[in-house]
């Protein structure tokens, strides 16, 4: 389970995502949509990824409403092993911001997350593949920024 506020879509993070989902892991992200992101030019590059999740097996969930934005950072890994923190798991994130994770073993940690995840998992809506690829399709503007600045979100 991934609750990650900005989703930059990454080639090897979609690629790992999408590998373990196909080898059977149960990948699950909670992201912000376009309407809940108060970052509108790192929103192609969310629907990019969450296409590309949802094509590889994984499940989306986004976040929705104007001013409802979705800020934790953290992940939960078979229930015990926990990364959170600042870091939006981006190139900008360790290169200007000095945003760090930490990696904990902790089960009671985890379970307490994923209680947390559980909740923002059902306020939030399930992504579906013709409403990500129209959303692409629709803003091919945003397209042009990622492509030039892709690296420094």
């Amino acid at each position: 389970e991934i609750e990650l506020a900005y989703f930059v879509a990454h080639d090897l993070l979609c690629a790992a995502l999408v590998r373990a989902a196909q080898r059977g892991v149960h990948v699950r992200l909670l992201t912000n949509s376009a309407e809940s992101n108060d970052l509108p030019f790192a929103t192609w590059t969310t629907c990019e990824g969450v296409r590309r999740l949802l094509e590889g097996g994984c499940a989306v969930h986004l976040r929705r409403g104007a001013g409802r934005t979705l800020h934790c950072k953290y992940a939960v890994i078979d229930g015990r092993w926990v990364i959170f923190g600042i870091h939006n798991l981006d190139y900008f994130s360790p290169r200007l911001c000095c945003e760090t994770n930490l990696v904990v073993h902790d089960q009671r940690l985890g379970m307490l997350l994923l209680e947390f995840f559980e909740t923002g998992w059902a306020e939030a809506t399930p992504a579906t593949l013709p409403e990500v690829r129209q959303w692409l399709l629709a803003h091919p503007r945003l397209r042009w920024f990622d492509r030039f600045f892709r690296y420094f979100q």
